[in-house]
């Protein structure tokens, strides 16, 4: 099924307009939650330049380690996460 009509297509969509309105893809971090937790949100973000936080829900295959087994679950996104440094901390006060 295309996902031009699946109701996930408005991700896409809210992340051009947001590019749109800031006019700067690479000062933009779009957040999104458990349902943005597409293929095709990763596509458009990483061909418009731009980042993103998503809170995943499922635990999806990704790239695997190059001293990873074919079977092994750490090629799976929780076992890259929680095997991953953290990168930085940001405090946001709300």
């Amino acid at each position: 099924m295309p996902i031009e009509t699946k109701e996930s297509y408005r991700w896409l969509e809210n992340l051009r307009q947001s590019i749109a309105l800031v006019g700067a893809p690479e000062r933009c971090v779009h957040v999104g939650d458990r349902e943005s937790d597409i293929y095709e949100l990763y596509r458009t973000a990483q061909d418009l330049g731009t980042s993103f936080i998503v809170r995943v829900q499922t635990n999806r295959l990704a790239e695997r380690p190059a001293d990873a087994a074919p079977h092994d679950p750490a090629h799976r996104v929780f076992a890259q996460l929680a095997a991953a440094p953290w990168a930085g901390r940001h405090r946001i006060t709300v």
